[in-house]
């Protein structure tokens, strides 16, 4: 059963939020987005299709370290799968 996110454009995905992560997804954003502030990561999450994203070329997942207020600092990991996703923060 898919996620639902608070986000007006992608506002679901199949996987599970990882634990210790929040929905943080603002209206304005391009996608979705979950942090964790125990590992100081954001995960955005965009859409499924590449065609319905604002940039096409980049990954649906992408990863990047933040900072104590959830700003993003740097990209750390990007995937089309959220199960690498997983692994990643598994491994993190």
């Amino acid at each position: 059963m898919p996620i639902r996110l608070n986000h007006p454009k992608v506002c679901s995905f199949e996987g599970t939020l990882p634990e210790g992560f929040v929905d943080v997804s603002y209206g304005n954003d391009v996608c979705a987005s979950i942090y964790s502030s125990k590992l100081g990561l954001k995960v955005f999450i965009d859409h499924l299709f590449p065609t319905d994203r604002e940039e096409p070329e980049y990954s649906r997942f992408s990863i990047y370290r933040a900072n104590e207020f959830g700003e993003t600092e740097e990209l750390m990991f990007e995937t089309e799968d959220f199960k690498d996703v997983e692994t990643y923060l598994n491994n993190y």
